[in-house]
């Protein structure tokens, strides 16, 4: 017998052994974001006031941003298009159902330099603080980064207009990330 086979086997099974705690605890996550109700379709015609191109970092309970929400195509990073439009954030996906945020919903929009995995300049991420529709958590955060950065301003305040003329009212305050 090799001697190599033994320690191999022990390699092969210790990876095995994490990967299925990994798929547990994702599983444990999502039946426990299971209670967060479903984001409403996009409407069929939107009005859009500007799109970006943007990588989708994560969504995490507002003011804990090391708490992620496995939400419906919010779950996993990606590269994706935000529509600000009239009606609300559009957030698409590839591969994804896409995410719309009605603007009743959108509470503020501000800067941000880390959560979760993601660690960039000062105030390179955007965060968009949007209405769950259930009291616990109230609130959500789903931070964004721009890969054409110079345009921070004109996104950060198209979305702030939407969220000014939207019903929520602004969660709980947060020290800046």
């Amino acid at each position: 017998m090799d001697s190599r086979l033994i320690p191999g086997i022990f390699v092969v099974a210790f990876l095995a052994l994490i990967l299925g705690a990994m798929v547990w605890a994702w599983r444990g996550r999502r039946r426990r974001d299971a209670a967060i109700p479903a984001l409403p379709t996009a409407p069929e015609s939107l009005h859009p006031i500007l799109t970006a191109d943007v990588f989708y970092v994560a969504t995490s309970r507002a003011g804990q941003p090391l708490e992620r929400l496995a939400l419906p195509g919010l779950g996993f990073r990606a590269r994706a298009e935000l529509i600000v439009a009239t009606e609300g954030l559009l957030l698409q996906i590839p591969g994804e159902h896409p995410v719309f945020i009605p603007a009743d919903r959108l509470a503020d929009a501000s800067t941000a330099t880390w959560t979760i995995d993601r660690v960039v300049e000062s105030d390179g991420l955007i965060r968009v603080r949007w209405s769950t529709g259930i009291p616990t958590p109230d609130f959500a955060e789903s931070y964004l980064r721009l890969i054409e950065s110079p345009r921070q301003t004109e996104v950060l305040e198209a979305i702030r207009r939407l969220g000014t003329a939207g019903t929520a009212p602004a969660g709980p305050s947060t020290k800046e990330n």
